[in-house]
C-alpha cells in the first residue's frame, strides 16, 4: 500500500487484514519501524483527533513528526492556473513536491469549499498532493472521504464484537451549518463493505452522492449485506447501531440560503429526542466533534451504549496499521 485515500479503494478482505493488523500492533506494543523517519502533516482545516492520533501513531512506530497548519506559520497555497496575483504565496504543486521530498510519509487534510459540488467532489487538493508527493500519502479528510475515521469505526465494531449482519442506520441530523459529506460517505462505505444491513435515514433533499451510493450497493451485493434509504425515523427504535452525522443538501450545494431554509425545516432531527427515539440497546456512534442536544441528545452521547470515545481512541490504532502498511511498501 502506497496511498490511503479512500477505504473503498480496498477490497473487503484487504480492509479486514488492516483491522486485524491494528489489533495486533495494539497488543504488541511500540516498535521502531519508523525510527529516524519523518511524518509530515499539513492541515488546511482544523483538527483535534486527527492531528493528535496521527502524531501518536507515528511515535508508536518510533518516528518523529512535523504538523503544519495553513492558517498558522505556512504560506497560503494557490491551486489554480494563471498568474498568482492574490494572497497565496506558494503553489500547491511546489508545496507537494517539497513536502514529498522532505518527509518520509505525508498526510494532508483539505475540506470541501462548499461552493460548486462538481468541483469539490474531485478532491483536487488531495489528489494533487497524492500525485506529486514522492512519499507515501494519507488522506486526513477531504471533501469526499475520511478513510482514517472509517477504519477506526470498523475497528470499533470489531472490538465490540458487533455481528457483521447487524442493522446499521446512518442517520442524518440537524446542524446549524451545512456540513461536508466526507464522514457520511466513508461510514456508509465502511458498513456496506463489512456486510451489514445498512439503512440511510435522511429527510427529503439529503441524498448522498450518487457514485458513493452506487459503490455502497456494490459492496452490499459482494458481502451479502443490504442497503436501503428511508425517511421513516421508526428504524431508530430497532437498529443495532446508529451512526449520526450531519451533511449538506447536494441540490442546494451552491445555494447557501436555499440550503439553510431546507435544513431549518428539520431542526427537530436530533437523534434520541421525542421525535427520533432510539432503542434501549442501540449502540451510538459519531465521529466527533458533536453538538449536544442539537445533533443528538446528551443522554445518548454520554450513555452506556455510546461508542464515541472508543472510536476516537481507535483513530490511533487504525492509523498505526495504515502507517505500518505504508512503511512496508517503501
Amino acid at each position: 500500500m502506497k496511498q490511503f485515500i479512500n477505504l473503498a479503494d480496498f477490497t473487503p478482505d484487504a480492509v479486514e487484514v488492516l483491522v486485524k493488523r491494528a489489533q495486533e500492533l495494539r497488543e504488541h506494543g511500540p516498535t521502531d519501524a519508523a525510527k529516524g523517519m519523518l511524518l509530515g502533516l499539513l492541515f488546511m482545516n482544523p483538527s483535534l483527533r486527527t492531528r493528535t492520533s496521527m502524531v501518536g501513531a507515528w511515535a508508536y512506530l518510533g518516528g518523529q513528526s512535523v504538523s503544519l497548519s495553513q492558517t498558522e506559520g505556512t504560506y497560503e497555497l494557490a491551486t489554480g492556473d494563471g498568474p498568482m496575483l492574490g494572497s497565496a504565496a506558494e503553489h500547491i504543486e511546489e508545496a507537494a513536491g517539497v513536502l514529498g521530498r522532505l518527509c518520509d510519509v505525508l498526510g494532508v487534510r483539505a475540506f470541501a469549499s462548499g461552493t460548486v459540488w462538481a468541483e469539490d467532489r474531485k478532491d483536487s487538493v488531495i489528489q494533487t498532493f497524492a500525485r506529486l508527493s514522492r512519499a507515501p500519502f494519507v488522506n486526513l479528510e477531504s471533501g469526499m472521504y475520511h478513510p482514517c475515521q472509517a477504519l477506526a469505526d470498523r475497528l470499533t465494531l470489531e472490538d465490540k464484537q458487533i455481528n457483521k449482519r447487524s442493522s446499521f442506520v446512518l442517520s442524518w441530523a440537524y446542524h446549524p451549518k451545512a456540513l461536508p459529506q466526507a464522514v457520511a460517505n466513508s461510514a456508509l462505505l465502511m458498513a456496506t463493505q463489512r456486510g451489514m444491513n445498512v439503512t440511510v435515514l435522511r429527510p427529503e433533499g439529503y441524498t448522498l452522492d450518487a457514485d458513493v451510493m452506487a459503490k455502497a450497493h456494490e459492496f452490499s451485493k459482494v458481502t451479502g449485506g443490504s442497503l436501503k434509504e428511508t425517511d421513516d425515523v421508526g428504524v431508530l427504535r430497532t437498529t443495532d447501531v446508529v451512526y449520526v452525522k450531519s451533511w449538506c443538501s447536494l441540490p442546494f450545494y451552491s445555494d447557501r440560503e436555499g440550503e439553510r431554509k431546507l435544513r431549518e425545516k428539520y431542526k427537530h432531527w436530533c437523534v434520541g429526542n421525542e421525535s427520533l427515539p432510539v432503542g434501549e440497546r442501540t449502540k451510538f456512534m459519531h465521529c466527533l466533534p458533536i453538538r449536544r442536544d442539537v445533533k443528538a441528545t446528551k443522554a445518548l452521547i454520554t450513555g452506556k451504549n455510546s461508542l464515541i470515545l472508543d472510536q476516537a481512541e481507535n483513530r490511533k490504532w487504525a492509523q498505526v496499521a495504515v502507517l505500518d502498511s505504508l512503511l512496508k511498501s517503501m
